[in-house]
């Protein structure tokens, strides 16, 4: 079904692309056949070109992936603490086969070749490190998995992101889909003293404001570049409005009668209907502060030794503010009656209704992540021949919602009318009163529900490397992680009634007024753009909420450790095949995992414990045919530890009657992997490379909940004790129905990648000096969602975009620089089988001018087609597609300087 919306959405625009690169690629074609027939001499005395800027991060990009043995891309600044793009997401989309996904308009994390971000490993400075930070409950709330979270940290600290495709027995485990390195910059990478300062200002046109944006860098190296200091500082403000439709899923409820209906026939038809259960519309206002700081110390002791300590800090601060007009139709069917409607494909698309539920809600979301990194290396050369190096590092990523205070007013309306019919995303509502008098409402719930979600690493690893021969060399070496994730949440959920004796009308003093709601939306006319807001300091002071007991959830309290002890060899070849140069890598890597999980049973902490050893093999090759033309090819045994929240012994027992049991399962198994990948690389002139590669994994399982019957209660890894004073105290063998998470079926995984990109340096002039860099990705999974013994379930992962491609066209000379960026991705799941992401373009703008040799003026724009978040919800198997949510955040402008000392 995703495959039939995308063909129908996108084939002309994405043949047209494909078609537009391979004309392009004809061209240039031809003129560098001349320029070889050209003799030595001429070659010789030709004056070597210098770039900088776009095109030099681009050639810089080239060249690591050239000398690379498996399948690496990678970004690189263009200049000092000048990184391409504003969020390293938005940068890393960029790369052949990284999508992302964006939270208030701005990258949170990506997918990779069709795995999702939590089959993405990533390491900052060589150092495995998760950032979590919170979310809106439509993407997935607060981080509470694996995934990283790229919008913690500010691009300007960084110097590049490199993205290994492929796996190497001396790159750590953990990556189903690819391994991320994060690197910023070092001193030693500069030429003496260096100070970099650049102030900006972000304008976005839907909040309307201004918000600020500076960074300075500082490095210098002293007592001939034998000591260094990097110091690096970036701050930003973020005013995002984010508005639009949603309807909290649809469901067939079967409501109270239907004075509208001919016959109960037809009222029949209206209960099996599918109906919107909260159709509203709302704004979400994002005020975000984020702060990086990041200092470098380099030292060479001795021509052989290199020591670096390095320290990364980053804060990502603010608030949300959800604001609704709603009706509350969720579970409240059974009191309304349905005076009109119309059906259309099994969808309740309009509807009139006395006694509807009509709500307002304002939600404040207080959020806060620090992200602490300090690692020390040594890097030292015992001989020609003999090398070593070692990592010693700490991480912590905290993140805090202390306040997530809902306030909630509620009122009963006749004539409450929904129309879906002439524009799904954006219907038409009438409440049939007015929804800005704060005497029509009563104040009637509350709600606050404080997090905090905490991850910590401590890692220490060495590596070792001999040269064997000139040809030959045997690199091995050893790492130790610990890691910890901890997360919990408390409740002050109430009616105000039982607070306070009886709900509270409605004043001036209990509430605002929300207005010029839906610009740039196109609303149907006649739709509320201004309605009362509760006063969350009002409300929450008048039920004294945060003097309330807050109760723990149970559910949502656990705590993961693990500790990893892992080692490898790998050999390494670098020789020839008659004339052709050839480079390859083989090894091996053994890690044993030991795993201690926490959680709450029925009200009693339950700890434990598990392990797992994985043998993880991994060949790689390069041979370069030609001198620009290379062959690559891959094989290795891969894995992903499970989800964090799958893990969790927590849960519920029962044991009156027929006993039962359903929590998670700290004894499930890694997610494994054999991957293949074969590339065919050209890299017909300088800056250019025209590639094509191919990728399949065979996936051993994914995680399916299932419940079977007479299991026997010490066969589960669970305490006896939790069955003390009940009936079956003591009877740990008594047989459980027992209801957990399991290693199920398995799928695969398949695709391929083309790259091309080329400055068009045969034209003169103008021309001359623009280029483009484009890359397409299809990749296609078939994934069994059964569980084991069940009927298969076949479906495609999760997060997985069968078409994504990336254009950029730019020009650069000696002042000025500009280009234009394009994005695409297809429709994606976010869970299965229900919830997707409809894909869409955007197109991002930049381009700055040097004034003077030192000072630049910079102009960018970021997401110029203003694209519309578009969440489905499918039902049916897929065959019914209903809005879930239709939100937009503008357009974003980006002007300031940037001045080079």
């Amino acid at each position: 079904m995703i495959t039939n919306i995308n063909r129908r959405r996108h084939a002309r625009l994405l043949g047209t692309v494909i078609s537009s690169a391979i004309m392009v690629a004809a061209v240039p074609a031809i003129t560098w056949a001349q320029d070889t027939s050209s003799d030595a001499a001429e070659v010789d005395s030709l004056e070597e070109i210098v770039v900088t800027g776009f095109r030099s991060s681009l050639q810089a990009a080239l060249s690591a992936k050239r000398d690379s043995v498996g399948s690496v891309d990678a970004i690189m600044a263009e200049d000092i603490a000048d990184f391409p793009d504003l969020n390293l997401a938005e940068s890393l989309q960029r790369i052949p086969g990284v999508s992302i996904r964006r939270e208030a308009g701005e990258g949170r994390n990506i997918t990779v070749r069709g795995l999702g971000p939590q089959f993405t490993r990533v390491r900052v400075n060589g150092m495995e490190g998760l950032g979590t930070s919170g979310g809106t409950d439509s993407s997935g709330g607060a981080n509470r998995s694996r995934q990283f979270d790229f919008n913690i940290f500010a691009s300007e600290l960084f110097n590049s992101l490199i993205v290994h495709k492929t796996a190497e027995a001396s790159i750590d485990e953990g990556a189903l889909g690819a391994t991320v390195d994060l690197n910023t910059g070092r001193p030693f990478s500069y030429d003496g003293e260096t100070i970099v300062v650049s102030a900006q200002g972000l304008y976005n046109d839907l909040s309307d404001k201004i918000s600020p944006r500076a960074s300075a860098l500082y490095s210098n190296t002293w007592n001939d570049k034998t000591v260094g200091l990097l110091l690096a500082v970036s701050y930003s403000q973020r005013d995002i409005l984010e508005e639009g439709a949603s309807t909290v899923r649809w469901q067939n409820n079967d409501f109270a009668s239907c004075s509208g209906c001919a016959s109960d026939a037809d009222f029949a038809a209206v209960n099996a209907a599918y109906h919107p259960r909260i159709p509203r519309y709302g704004r979400l206002s994002h005020d975000q502060e984020r702060l990086g700081i990041n200092a470098a110390l380099q030292f060479a002791p001795g021509e052989n030794t290199e020591i670096v300590i390095e320290g990364l800090y980053g804060s990502l601060k603010g608030t949300r503010q959800e604001q609704f007009l709603e009706a509350l139709i969720r579970n409240n069917e059974d009191e309304m009656d349905v005076v009109d409607y119309a059906i259309d494909n099994g969808k309740l698309v309009s509807g009139t209704f006395n006694n509807a539920f009509i709500r307002v809600e304002n939600r404040l979301d207080e959020l806060e992540t620090d992200f602490y990194q300090v690692t020390a290396t040594i890097e030292h050369d015992f001989s020609d021949r003999f090398r070593a190096d070692a990592l010693l590092g700490t991480s912590k990523s905290k993140f805090d919602n202390p306040v997530q205070t809902t306030i909630i007013f509620d009122a009963r309306a006749d004539s409450y009318s929904y129309d879906y019919s002439a524009d799904e995303n954006l219907p038409s509502f009438d409440y049939g009163f007015n929804v800005t008098d704060p005497g029509a409402f009563e104040y009637t719930e509350f709600r606050d529900r404080p997090n905090h979600a905490d991850n910590s690493f401590d890692t220490l690893q060495f590596n070792l490397e001999y040269d064997l021969s000139d040809e030959l060399s045997v690199t091995m070496g050893g790492n130790w992680k610990k890691y910890e994730f901890d997360v919990a949440e408390a409740r002050r959920d109430d009616q105000v009634a039982d607070v306070l004796g009886a709900s509270v009308p409605v004043t001036a003093s209990l509430a605002g007024l929300l207005d010029g709601f839906g610009s740039g939306l196109d609303l149907p006319a006649g739709v509320d753009t201004s309605w009362i807001d509760p006063n969350i300091d009002a409300g929450a002071a008048l039920v004294d909420l945060y003097n309330l007991p807050a109760t723990p959830r149970s559910g949502d309290i656990r705590n993961v450790k693990e500790e990893d002890l892992g080692g490898y060899i790998q050999l390494n070849i670098d020789t020839q095949f008659g004339e052709m140069p050839f480079r390859a890598n083989a090894g091996v890597r053994v890690v044993e995992t030991k795993l201690e999980s926490t959680g709450i049973l029925s009200g009693e902490t339950v700890v434990v414990e598990n392990s797992y050893t994985d043998v993880l093999p991994a060949f790689n090759a390069a041979l370069n045919v030609t001198e620009d033309f290379i062959v690559r090819g891959s094989y290795s045994k891969v894995m992903s530890r499970p989800s964090l929240g799958s893990l969790t012994p927590g849960g519920s027992i029962g044991v009156f009657g027929d006993p039962t049991l359903s929590f998670g399962n700290p004894d499930l198994a890694p997610f494994k992997a054999d991957a293949f990948d074969v590339s065919f690389e050209w890299y017909f002139a300088e800056e250019a490379l025209f590639s094509v590669s191919g990728f399949y994994k065979k996936i051993d399982s994914f995680i399916a909940r299932i419940s079977e019957d007479n299991i026997p209660f010490d066969t589960l890894g669970l305490p006896c004790s939790l069955l003390d004073a009940s009936p079956i105290e003591g009877q740990c063998n008594t047989p459980f129905t027992v209801t957990r998470n399991v290693n199920g079926n398995g799928g695969n995984l398949k695709g391929f990648e083309v790259i091309f990109q080329t400055p068009f340096s045969w034209w003169d002039g103008f021309l001359g000096n623009m280029g483009v860099t484009t890359n397409y990705t299809y990749v296609t999974s078939e994934v069994n969602y059964a569980a084991p013994g069940e009927a298969d379930d076949l479906g495609q992962l999760v997060g997985l975009s069968e078409n994504a491609y990336n254009v950029t066209l730019y020009y650069e000379d000696e002042k000025f620089s500009a280009r234009f960026a394009g994005s695409y991705r297809d429709d994606f799941l976010i869970q299965y089988p229900d919830r997707l992401v409809e894909g869409g373009f955007s197109l991002d703008f930049s381009a700055s001018y040097a004034l003077t040799e030192n000072l630049d003026v910079t102009v960018e724009a970021v997401n110029l087609t203003d694209t519309k978040f578009n969440q489905r919800h499918l039902v049916e198997d897929g065959s019914i597609d209903l809005p879930y949510v239709y939100h937009h955040t503008g357009r974003n402008v980006i002007f300031g300087a940037r001045y080079k000392f």
